[in-house]
């Protein structure tokens, strides 16, 4: 294993976990935006896919006119029990008959469905299938050219940039080598 840098030299995180007790039902909800950030050491070289090897580093959503989370279950530091998050999870999931919102969903949801998260929402839409609709002549697709687009604020990514250079991986493809509380204010 490489060496983790020192502990003084780290940028500063603020962030926390949220209490799993605390966190809101979905019942009523409208709309529920849902997110993972996962580990797929073969997404380059055999496409998307949780079955070789793959695996969600945490799960971020957000009811809409609320707050948003980051339940993290697989980084360096920084864990909620997984057992505890996916069983939350499937919980709302269960009972979820809102509009569900993702980018690149299809994704997302075959690495929830492998954690038996299964939705059954109103409708799923997808911002990253609905935009080329909108606006066939943007020149990106991504989550932050479309919020750039509608001039609404995208993920921030400057202390998971920060934290990964000092890590010496990389933000996105790293994620699962950083602790929790690098990744979670980029996450929610």
């Amino acid at each position: 294993m490489d060496q983790l840098p020192f502990p003084q030299f780290l940028p500063k995180s603020d962030w926390v976990c949220p209490r799993l007790s605390e966190l809101p039902s979905w019942k009523d909800a409208k709309r529920v935006a849902i997110d993972c950030e996962t580990h797929d050491p073969h997404l380059l070289d055999l496409g998307i896919g949780v079955r070789r090897g793959g695996y969600i580093c945490g799960v971020s959503f957000a009811i809409e006119d609320g707050p948003a989370y980051y339940l993290p279950v697989r980084h360096l530091e920084n864990n909620l029990d997984p057992y505890q998050v996916f069983t939350y999870l499937q919980d709302q999931a269960k009972d979820f008959r809102g509009d569900l919102v993702t980018a690149n969903g299809p994704y997302d949801l075959d690495y929830l469905e492998e954690e038996r998260v299964v939705f059954k929402p109103r409708f799923h839409r997808d911002i990253q299938v609905a935009q080329p609709l909108l606006n066939e002549h943007m020149r990106s697709y991504s989550m932050q050219a479309i919020s750039e687009h509608w001039n609404v604020p995208g993920k921030d990514e400057s202390l998971l940039g920060q934290a990964a250079a000092f890590y010496n991986v990389g933000p996105k493809t790293g994620m699962a080598k950083l602790p929790a509380r690098f990744v979670g204010p980029y996450a929610e």
